[in-house]
């Protein structure tokens, strides 16, 4: 909780935001964060402590659907278990997720990365 509060925080005071984003979270890009659902490899296009927009999602589902997976750090072996709430799915398959059970090895370095 504290930390979904500094990022808040920290994403107000960030000048190179686009004003007219509507999201509260930081996002980022690097490092590079990797989500496997169904046996499906995704780059995250962006990442915050709340979730992510990844390309390339084909599932057939729709937004309200819980997917799970693994996620990792592209350079890292270790491949954690996540669910996420389906929110969106757009023509080409970009998908955005929130994070509803999150590693906490992964938030942490989530964090980390954002300072």
């Amino acid at each position: 909780m504290l930390g979904r509060f500094l990022a808040t925080l920290r994403a107000g005071l960030d000048t190179h935001r686009d004003p007219h984003e509507r999201r509260g979270q930081t996002r980022a890009a690097r490092p590079v964060l990797m989500l496997e659902i169904d046996g499906y490899e995704h780059i995250a296009r962006d990442w915050s402590l709340s979730g992510a927009a990844i390309r390339g999602f084909s599932a057939a589902a729709e937004p309200g659907q819980i997917v799970s997976g693994r996620l990792f750090w592209r350079a890292d072996t270790r491949r954690l278990p996540f669910a996420a709430e389906l929110l969106r799915v757009e023509p080409g398959g970009l998908a955005a997720l929130r994070w509803l059970d999150l590693p906490l090895a992964i938030h942490q370095e989530m964090e980390a990365a954002l300072d």
